[in-house]
This record gives C-alpha cells, sequence and structure tokens, in this order.
C-alpha cells in the first residue's frame, strides 16, 4: 500500500461528478482507491490534504497507480 497526498482543493477533480473520475482510474489502473475525508485524514495527522491510501496486488499496479493520480 502506498499513501499519496492530495490538496484539499483537488479532492473534488479526483473523485469526479458521482465518483466518475476515481472510479475510471480504479479501472485503469487495477488498484484499489481510497480517498480518506478531511476528518479521517486529519486524524492521522493530516492537515490541508486528504490522504489517498493506494493497494494493488503487486509494487506495479500500484505505482501505475499513482501516476495516473
Amino acid at each position: 500500500m502506498q499513501v499519496v497526498l492530495i490538496e484539499d482543493s483537488d479532492a473534488g477533480r479526483l473523485i469526479g461528478k458521482r465518483g466518475a473520475s476515481i472510479q475510471r482510474l480504479r479501472e485503469q489502473s487495477g488498484a484499489e482507491l481510497k480517498l480518506l475525508s478531511t476528518d479521517e485524514s486529519r486524524e492521522l495527522g493530516v492537515v490541508g490534504k486528504r490522504v489517498l491510501r493506494v493497494s494493488a496486488p503487486s509494487a506495479a499496479v500500484v505505482d501505475r497507480a499513482c501516476a495516473l493520480v
């Protein structure tokens, strides 16, 4: 699993309308992407950004997903 920090202001763009953008990224990369809420990110000590967790069966898939983000 890899963690990517996303600016709060970019979270909506990453998710897309009705989740379309993040779903497309999941399909293109083959990775599981979970964008934590502002509160969840804050609980991890991250302020002003959102935590995106990227996980997949292989490091290559994780890397591909991170490159697409």
